[in-house]
């Protein structure tokens, strides 16, 4: 999860709902099913090779993208990042092993620091005040923060089903910001209805 400005007060409020109710650990975060939550990973980590390299989970929360990289025999440098003090806490106790930080990607504290690949997955689904000019900073830090490339998803605005008080995104939008990084950019929308994928590349 991330925030921008007087974004983070409704993100932290929304989270900490979460985090402290009794719902299974994919609802903790906000994802609807495991199996949804997994996907969108399967996704992510399709777009390039991860055996060894340097990632950043960007909006980590409790750490559900390292325990399935773990799972399927992934092995790589995992960093995890998220905003809440609350979910770093909380996945460190799970998995002590791994390097989870309390961290904004978007602010200076971020800056100088890259990584191979990049990750963002569910993270940008909360509408918040100023969120065109938000998106645009994301999109750019991603990339800045990737040597390699850089892969994130949203839910789509082409989706059969609006869900209240989640932000969707035009495909076509969220992809005309990407190719203005890198003219290398994959998109994909052939997973699931209401949800897409872009990975931008580095050359």
């Amino acid at each position: 999860m991330i925030g921008a400005g007087d974004a983070f007060g409704r993100i932290r409020s929304h989270y900490l709902g979460l985090l402290s109710s009794g719902c299974e650990g994919h609802e903790k975060v906000g994802w609807g099913s495991m199996n949804s939550q997994r996907l969108r990973f399967d996704v992510l980590f399709g777009f390039v090779e991860l055996e060894g390299v340097r990632v950043l989970d960007v909006g980590c929360g409790l750490g559900a993208m390292w325990a399935y990289m773990r799972e399927r025999g992934i092995h790589c440098q995992y960093t995890g990042w998220d905003i809440l003090p609350d979910m770093i806490d909380t996945a460190a106790r799970r998995y002590p092993d791994v390097n989870f930080r309390c961290v904004n990607f978007l602010d200076a504290e971020a800056a100088g620091e890259t990584f191979d690949v990049v990750f963002l997955s569910g993270a940008l689904n909360l509408p918040v005040d100023g969120q065109p000019e938000m998106i645009v900073r994301a999109v750019d830090r991603l990339y800045e923060l990737s040597t390699t490339a850089s892969a994130f998803n949203l839910l789509s605005s082409s989706a059969d089903f609006i869900e209240p008080g989640e932000w969707y995104a035009t495909p076509q939008r969220m992809l005309d910001i990407c190719l203005k990084r890198t003219r290398r950019v994959v998109l994909r929308h052939d997973y699931m209805s209401h949800d897409f994928s872009l990975c931008m590349y580095h050359d």
